[in-house]
């Protein structure tokens, strides 16, 4: 399938579930609901009226009720979603207060009915906590839970509304020239790409195009060069049975120490202690569909 998702509870004031959206495939959606979404793994492009932006790993989207929008993946998608009935928003926003961004975005619609945030890493690691809270107490009967869910509610969109306030990661439409330049880099993800030739795949001087780079895709170059690259990795890791130089040479890296390193620091394992974590991984995975294929769980 396309997109699997998980439900956490019955519809309610608060709806927790998740989902997982294939490389490759994208679905439009808008409800009645208000929604923070959080994306846990992989990258994408988040669509709607204002245009089209990236959205990675620690990206926060705030909806609107009724907002069309979609998910695009570019790389297999896991996003977590709280989705909030207009009665708990109405009576939760001012305790917020009056000139909060969240009130645009919620009630408004100044900010174009959504808006897009990369939370920092303490926020994102305080975000997935509340979100298994949120999901837990959706689905067990115990008392005060309603005043404990709304507590919950509270605590993470004002969370989200001082990091957005105290920071510069709001998310800007990806413009033609950036598109130019991540196709550019896709395509030769395993060659020698240079700051100046994704510059100029995209039309730009090597000053500008770091600066519009940065604001639409949230990564300096050398990060996305290394978040992508290391990525592929990944990919072909969990995949093939290729060798580590191999895999190496084929995701863009020409020295192997240094590429141990780099993958290291970014994965936190070894490329073989991934690639045996992975194994292990997929055979769960695998087991777990059989079992739901034959009415196990």
């Amino acid at each position: 399938m396309a997109r699997r998702v998980v439900l956490h509870g019955m519809p309610g004031e608060v709806r927790v579930f998740s989902s997982r959206v294939e490389q490759g495939t994208s679905f439009w959606n808008e409800h009645t609901y208000y929604e923070v979404a959080v994306c846990i793994a992989g990258s994408g492009y988040y669509k709607s009226r204002r245009g089209r932006f990236r959205f990675r790993k620690t990206s926060i989207v705030i909806c609107n009720q009724y907002e069309p929008h979609a998910w695009q993946a570019v790389e297999p998608v896991h996003i977590r979603y709280v989705q909030l009935q207009r009665s708990l928003v109405k009576d939760i926003l001012p305790v917020l207060g009056e000139g909060s961004l969240l009130l645009d975005a919620f009630v408004r619609g100044d900010s174009g009915g959504f808006i897009m945030h990369l939370a920092s890493p303490p926020l994102f690691v305080q975000i997935q906590r509340i979100v298994d809270t949120l999901a837990e107490e959706s689905v067990r009967e115990r008392p005060y839970a309603k005043a404990h869910i709304r507590g919950l509610v509270i605590e993470i969109l004002s969370l989200i509304g001082r990091d957005i306030a105290g920071s510069d990661r709001r998310t800007t439409p990806v413009s033609d020239s950036i598109e130019r330049s991540l196709a550019y880099i896709h395509a030769n993800i395993a060659g020698d790409v240079s700051l100046a030739h994704a510059a100029e795949a995209a039309g730009l001087s090597c000053d500008h195009f770091s600066k519009v780079f940065k604001r639409g895709t949230g990564f300096y170059f050398t990060e996305y060069m290394n978040e992508m690259r290391i990525r592929e990795a990944c990919r072909l890791l969990r995949s093939t049975a290729k060798s580590i130089t191999d895999i190496a040479f084929a995701s863009g890296y020409r020295n192997v120490p240094y590429f141990n390193r780099i993958f290291k620091a970014t994965t936190g394992f070894a490329p073989a202690q991934y690639r045996r974590k992975a194994v292990v991984l997929v055979r769960a995975e695998k087991h777990g569909k059989s079992q739901e294929n034959n009415g196990i769980g």
